[in-house]
Parts: structure tokens; sequence; C-alpha cells
């Protein structure tokens, strides 16, 4: 019975409690409210090339894109440069990530194909948030 007892609090002691690691992360300072832009970009060199992103300084994003500025994503290093084909505003960050996320994974293909499926599935996931209105619209030409 003694050697029992001892394991039992030899067990207890070795078990450990996980630790919080403690990363210092900036978070991003943005309002919860404040207007965010999606837009779809399309390559001037390659007209079947697009990219769709969310940002809330157009100007800025799009010289990060074309490598004016450090920061643009990795897929529009190779087709640049970039401009803006369509831009939507809405009226918060949570839904605009959501309706990127949607047109990047959208299985719906009456919609279209290509660039101006994106477009019409933007406008389409749009109609139930608030705010969402589109300021840039290009013809595909």
């Amino acid at each position: 019975m003694v050697k029992k007892t001892i394991l039992k609090t030899k067990s207890k002691k070795s078990r450990k409690k996980p630790t919080k690691s403690k990363k210092s992360c900036k978070k991003r300072s943005t309002k919860s409210n404040e207007e965010t832009f999606i837009y779809i970009l399309r390559s001037r060199t390659n007209a079947k090339k697009s990219y769709v992103g969310v940002t809330n300084s157009l100007p800025r994003r799009l010289r990060q894109h074309n490598g004016e500025v450090v920061g643009g994503a990795r897929y529009t290093q190779a087709n640049r440069p970039w401009a803006f084909f369509a831009v939507f505003v809405v009226g918060n960050r949570h839904d605009a990530l959501s309706i990127e996320w949607k047109i990047k994974h959208r299985k719906l293909r009456s919609d279209g194909v290509g660039i101006d499926g994106k477009v019409a599935a933007a406008c389409r996931f749009g109609t139930v948030v608030k705010n969402f209105t589109q300021i840039i619209a290009t013809s595909h030409a």
C-alpha cells in the first residue's frame, strides 16, 4: 500500500500546467465601423489574371501590389502592373473580409467565370450586407 501512495504523489508532481505564451502582438488599430474596400485587380500584362483583396487605403495598396512600396501579395509579383477593375465599399472590416472569402471560395458558377464572375459574385454577396456600394466598375474590354 505504501508504494501505491508514493506512485500517486509522483504522478501528480510530474504533471505540468500549460503555460500561456507571452507574444507581443500588435493589434490593428482600426475602428469597428471604419469603411473598408474590397477590390478586384486585373493585370495590365495578362488580362486573364485577377486578384481580390481588402484594404482601408486603396492608393497605398495598389502601390504595394505594383512593387512601388513594400508589402504587396506574393501572387501579384508576377504579372505587374496591376489596375483596379472593380472597387466596393463596405461599412466594416468584418463584412469585407467575409465577402472577400466568399468570392475566393465561390462554388456557384452561375455568376460566370473569370473576373466578370468575381464582380458578379461580389455584387450578389453584397446584397445581404449593410452599406455595400460599388464605386468603380470597369468594363471587360
